[in-house]
């Protein structure tokens, strides 16, 4: 069962990869600092909330779960590739990261 949750929410990132400029969310999800991302998360757990009162809405509520899942998966893999971007002097996702701050 877990694992069948864990591919559904990689579906879920994958779909959201391919909506930003067919697939390359590189530059956009590197950009987004941590409470950008901490506000798009809180967003779609806060709407499973609101729309699922006592799991009404059992179908809402786990939609939106997944999206939190593949939203926190995003903030991890962007936190990542930042991180990798400051031990190389002169990557350009370090200097545009640094420009945002």
């Amino acid at each position: 069962m877990r694992e069948d949750v864990i591919k559904e929410i990689i579906k879920e990132r994958e779909r959201q990869i391919e909506l930003r400029i067919g697939g390359d969310t590189e530059e956009f999800d590197t950009l987004n600092t941590a409470n950008d991302w901490v506000a798009y998360i809180t967003g779609y757990a806060g709407r499973a909330t609101d729309m699922s009162k006592n799991f009404e809405d059992k179908e809402n509520f786990r939609r939106n779960m997944v999206k939190v899942g593949a939203l926190a998966l995003a903030a991890i893999e962007a936190s990542d590739k930042v991180a990798a971007c400051f031990k190389v002097p002169g990557y350009p996702v370090t200097q545009a990261y640094l420009k945002k701050e």
